[in-house]
């Protein structure tokens, strides 16, 4: 029988695969239900302070040895609507809860490249956390709600009696390759593996799977138990992994069809598995509605697809005789990588706006450590099981194990590390978008030829129009910007001028790695010329310092060092000791800025007019204050400024007119006087502030001063990030969320 024409392919597949039209009939239901029920979700529960009444669907996890510590749960409301509430008591799945709490919606992302909190909450089934003000619990009991409790418990008592081994240097990847759980992962730690193209391994996976389902059958063999045994106990391995990892999407895919597999044996068949692929995709979906939302559920179904696409090719050659030794074997484990890493692609873009060109390579020698690093994980576990964790021979064990798995984990490590410096090899999202429409063109020539000639017309029209797409998302990053990043209540303020970077200040923690950075790759940018560090306060110096840890500063300048700074212990940590310690360790250039100083950055003029010698105060004093001028548009940067500062500075000769003025100390009312304001006349203010932040920023008085002199102010905590966007001697103003 001869292949099916062009026209009627899709038919034809859908026809031969019944769970392929099952799939996408669900998904398209479901899609529908949840824009519905999220839709209903915003109507009925307004942002504030509410009564609420619910029952726990997932408890969370804990990590601690103390059973009682707060957790995260998601609680369905009486309404039918679904919260994620953080509970100081937490109760188990069943339980009634009702108290008050304050509700807020997720919010989509802030930044170039950043996080969106609502597609978190989506992914979970909710659209609103809550923070509850007073809680009262009611426990539920029943056989039938200990029976479902029953992985819960599992879960927790696998966190709780092998803390230590959580808790050691090594433990935190442990945790995550084996159990699913990257919490105690340092920040530096995720960021590597992400970038590297290995964060996909710390979710528990089917290839995971794979490396404790072979050996294990195997050895049941060799053992010579019966045929139902086997059966049992494979069963119980398959459903491991995932009630320890929490059926994530990945482990719960690969569970079902290794299930299904398992059932073909005794009926001597074979099932398609494109077919069985889309049947477990329909029954996730069945289950749980707000899969589709989840990026790890479509990355595990693409990678899962890509690779089943290359094992029939492989069987198709093995079948014709062409059979090789290990230089095949590793040459076919390096194409299903590849072909794993084309299949998530989308997602590699949004998570880390590119990819890396060595993340197949990477995954084809971390993919085995990790599989090793999960079995041999599971195996200890089980062995120290009958030893209390006070006896000598849990020690003994749990050193040795640890000693054991110590080099492997390293070597996992370093592999991450080592990738993530080669930034070279990362290519970034508008390059990637250049190509793609050839690649497609080309796979479609190689494999489908008549029916490129087919649609040749529709083709052509297609690749041209992405390709001026493509072109238009190319010249767009041609202007000179600068980005007000939202990193809530701190300052990071990123310039970027034909492919290279200026920042002044980093925000405050976590915000290197997960707004400056991923800023960054959205710019087609690998590393930043030069940092600026207006002064070593927590929310403008943490940030820099991740920053600095992850190998992306080339350069930094911080305000001159005085040894006549006020200090008290009511003000915040000074960090330069810190900052500068760092900065010799990581081998960054530092360089000392005070008043007169003059930086000359690709064309870009930067005055420094602040702080000199005689200048007293604490570090908010001594921030620095940077005039920087570019195609005839001044801005003035304040950092954490003062008005006894303000009033110092305005005694000199100093010219501080400027176009765009990024306002003092985050809005606060001790700043940016009627005088100021005065000698610096600006069009336009930016605010760096975070929402509903302890300290009240930005003052209404601040604002009313602005208001006086016409001077339009810009918030983040309102806008996200703010851009000014320079072409031609023209700046103008635009807003991440408008």
């Amino acid at each position: 029988m001869g292949a099916p024409s062009d026209t009627g392919f899709f038919k034809s597949f859908l026809i031969a695969r019944p769970g392929a039209l099952l799939f996408f009939l669900l998904l398209t239901v479901q899609l529908v239900f949840t824009r519905f029920a999220v839709a209903k979700s915003e109507r009925e529960l307004p942002p504030g302070n509410h009564y609420f009444s619910g029952v726990i669907t997932d408890p969370g996890v804990i990590l601690s040895e103390d059973p009682g510590q707060g957790r995260t749960q998601t609680v369905r409301l009486d309404n039918g609507i679904r919260a994620l509430l953080w509970m100081e008591q937490p109760g188990k799945r069943g339980d009634r809860v009702s108290g008050t709490a304050v509700f807020t919606v997720g919010v989509g992302t802030r930044n170039p490249g950043g996080y969106s909190k609502r597609n978190y909450l989506l992914s979970k089934g909710a659209l609103w956390e809550g923070r509850p003000r007073s809680v009262k619990l009611l426990p539920q009991n029943g056989f039938f709600l200990s029976v479902r409790r029953l992985p819960d418990r599992l879960r927790d008592y696998f966190r709780t009696r092998f803390d230590s081994v959580w808790q050691s240097p090594k433990g935190p990847l442990l945790l995550s390759l084996s159990l699913g759980d990257t919490r105690l992962l340092k920040e530096r730690e995720k960021y590597e593996l992400q970038t590297a193209g290995l964060s996909h391994l710390t979710s528990v996976s089917g290839t995971h799977l794979l490396f404790i389902t072979g050996p294990s059958e195997r050895f049941f063999k060799k053992l010579r138990l019966s045929s139902r045994m086997r059966t049992i106990l494979m069963i119980f391995i398959l459903l491991l992994p995932g009630i320890l990892s929490g059926w994530k999407s990945g482990i719960c895919r690969a569970s079902l069809i290794s299930l299904f597999r398992m059932a073909d044996r005794p009926l001597m068949r074979r099932r398609d598995v494109y077919n069985t692929l889309f049947f477990v995709g329909s029954l996730l979906l069945l289950f749980n509605a707000y899969a589709l939302y989840d990026t790890g559920f479509w990355m595990s179904f693409m990678t899962a697809a890509a690779v089943s696409f290359m094992s029939e090719l492989q069987d198709k050659k093995e079948g014709q005789g062409k059979k090789g030794g290990f230089v095949a074997s590793c040459r076919a484990s390096f194409l299903f990588s590849i072909a794993a890493q084309t299949a998530v692609l989308p997602y590699q873009m949004m998570s880390s706006p590119g990819i890396h060109l060595l993340a197949p390579l990477a995954n084809v020698i971390a993919l085995p450590l990790a599989s090793i690093l999960m079995a041999s994980c599971y195996l200890f576990l089980f062995l120290l099981l009958p030893f209390s964790n006070s006896s000598v021979i849990y020690k003994a064990v749990s050193a040795l194990f640890l000693f054991f798995l110590n080099g492997l984990s390293s070597l996992f490590q370093w592999i991450a590390r080592t990738v993530t410096r080669m930034r070279l090899a990362f290519v970034p999202l508008k390059y990637v978008l250049l190509f793609l429409p050839l690649f497609v063109l080309v796979v479609l020539l190689m494999k489908r030829r008549n029916f490129v000639l087919k649609y040749k017309k529709i083709l052509l029209f297609s690749f041209t129009l992405c390709l001026a797409f493509v072109l238009l998302f190319f010249v767009s990053f041609s202007k000179t910007s600068f980005l007000f990043l939202d990193v809530g209540q701190g300052d990071a303020t990123l310039l970027v001028k034909k492919g290279h970077a200026l920042l002044v200040d980093g925000g405050d923690k976590g915000h290197g790695y997960h707004t400056v950075i991923p800023a960054l790759r959205m710019q087609a940018i690998s590393a930043i010329d030069l940092v600026i560090l207006t002064h070593a306060h927590s929310d403008h110096a943490s940030g820099v310092m991740e920053l600095m840890e992850a190998g992306v500063v080339r350069a930094l300048c911080m305000p001159i060092r005085s040894d006549e700074i006020n200090r008290s212990p009511s003000q915040e940590e000074d960090m330069s000791d810190a900052i500068e310690t760092l900065a010799s360790d990581e081998g960054i250039a530092l360089y000392h800025l005070k008043t007169g100083d003059v930086i000359d950055w690709r064309g870009v003029q930067i005055e420094v007019l602040s702080p000199d010698d005689k200048l007293r105060g604490d570090l908010n004093d001594r921030s620095l204050v940077l005039s920087i001028s570019l195609e005839g548009i001044r801005v003035l940067m304040t950092g954490d400024l003062t008005e006894a500062t303000e009033r110092y500075l305005l005694r000199s000769d100093f010219d501080f007119s400027a176009d765009l003025l990024h306002v003092a100390h985050h809005g606060s009312r001790y700043a940016t006087t009627d005088a100021f304001l005065l000698a610096c006349d600006p069009e336009t203010a930016v605010i760096s502030v975070g929402a509903h932040n302890r300290y009240g920023h930005p003052h209404p008085d601040v604002i009313r001063r602005l208001e006086r002199r016409s001077i339009e102010p810009i918030r983040t905590d309102e806008s996200g990030c703010v851009f000014l966007n320079i072409r031609r001697q023209k700046g103008t103003i635009n807003t991440w969320i408008r």
